[in-house]
């Protein structure tokens, strides 16, 4: 929220049909939005790696540690946009993303309320956790949304080291999350092609902290770049100036065929002599005939 701006409250109840939301406009139109029961796509890009220090409290007298993690931007694949409940302006394609490690054994681990019932739930590769956070002019910090995967750390090493050699190509993510909703009841046929919404503060309803989701990375797939094996074409080695060429000798007519060609040209001439000859002939008969 802008410094000294006052809270938007929004007019929002909770349905029993469907656990779907209803909110009630100015105008006094309802609109609802239901949970969302789809995983999301996204593709990853700028990703780069980064170091951190680890978080400490004030009893910690071990030696401050740092980890390694990813961080970069994802782009929405699969719907439109995502916005919060009644602040239809603030909505986004891209979040920043990042991947942090978490070796703890109950990094798979969920309960109930967690998984949706009547769905069938991959096994899941990390955690996830989606939101905004608003601008707050205290520590300089502007409006963000953002999306966390936390993955056990030998798998996040492979996408390190792909990035560290520049052998990435491509990152793509496919997330569940709780706490989700979108414009689509769920008996309109799956669309990939829909509205997501966050829900506005539990609490008060208001927009100046939307609840954050919460869920499951469903998958990732980390493309290679692609390798050539096939053997690299030499290139043709350059006369050398300095060494004699051989001489090149040019072909030319045979004798035989050089006599005949000129055979030839004498009798088309002596044939063309004839015809003058003889023509003279005729009329000096003709002139002598006649007399």
């Amino acid at each position: 929220m802008i410094h000294g701006e006052k809270e938007v409250a929004v007019k929002i109840r909770q349905s029993e049909k469907y656990r779907a939301l209803i909110e009630t406009r100015e105008d006094g139109k309802e609109v609802t939005y239901y949970p969302r029961r789809f995983a999301i796509h996204w593709n990853c890009t700028k990703l780069e790696v980064r170091q951190s220090f680890e978080y400490r409290t004030e009893t910690d007298i071990d030696p401050p540690r740092m980890f390694t993690y990813v961080t970069g931007i994802a782009y929405l694949t699969s719907d439109r946009s995502i916005s919060v409940i009644g602040e239809p302006k603030n909505e986004t394609v891209s979040v920043a993303l990042s991947f942090r490690p978490d070796d703890s054994p109950d990094l798979l681990k969920g309960d109930d309320s967690e998984r949706e019932p009547g769905l069938i739930l991959s096994s899941p590769y990390g955690r996830a956790h989606m939101g905004f956070s608003r601008a707050d002019w205290e520590i300089r910090s502007t409006d963000k949304w953002w999306l966390e995967c936390s993955l056990h750390s030998t798998v996040l090493r492979h996408l390190i080291d792909a990035i560290r050699t520049g052998t990435l190509e491509q990152v793509s993510l496919s997330v569940r999350l709780n706490n989700l909703f979108t414009d689509q009841p769920p008996y309109v046929p799956f669309s990939r092609d829909e509205y997501l919404f966050l829900r506005p503060n539990t609490g008060d309803n208001t927009i100046s902290m939307p609840e954050m989701t919460h869920g499951w990375l469903e998958g990732i797939d980390i493309r290679m770049r692609s390798l050539d094996l096939s053997p690299p074409q030499e290139p043709n080695p350059e006369p050398d100036q300095t060494q004699e060429q051989p001489e090149v000798l040019v072909s030319g007519p045979t004798p035989l065929v050089q006599a005949s060609q000129l055979m030839a040209a004498q009798i088309d001439a002596l044939r063309k002599t004839m015809k003058w000859v003889g023509g003279l002939i005729v009329v000096v008969l003709l002139l002598l005939l006649f007399k």
